[in-house]
């Protein structure tokens, strides 16, 4: 299992450094039927709706996205087509 404090580290690094809005690159690590999960930064992965997808996606594609949503809380990031 992941250490939790690293998590949180890295989720307050990746927010204290971005903002809604960011455009940023990132890879596909898992597609799901509502969308595919796209790594920015180390243990911090955002949301890509599949209606924002104009391709079907495959794991290890390389996208741009922008940054719509950002809760730490939460560590949720939600994603359009950048």
């Amino acid at each position: 299992m992941p250490d939790q404090a690293n998590i949180h580290a890295e989720w307050d690094a990746f927010a204290a450094g971005h903002a809604i809005g960011d455009v940023l690159g990132g890879s596909i690590t898992k597609v799901a039927p509502f969308g595919a999960f796209i790594r920015l930064a180390d243990k911090v992965e955002g949301l890509l709706h599949k209606d924002q997808l104009d391709h079907t996606p495959e794991v290890g594609d390389r996208l741009s996205v922008r940054i719509e949503d950002l809760d730490v809380t939460r560590r949720r990031l939600v994603l359009s087509a950048g």
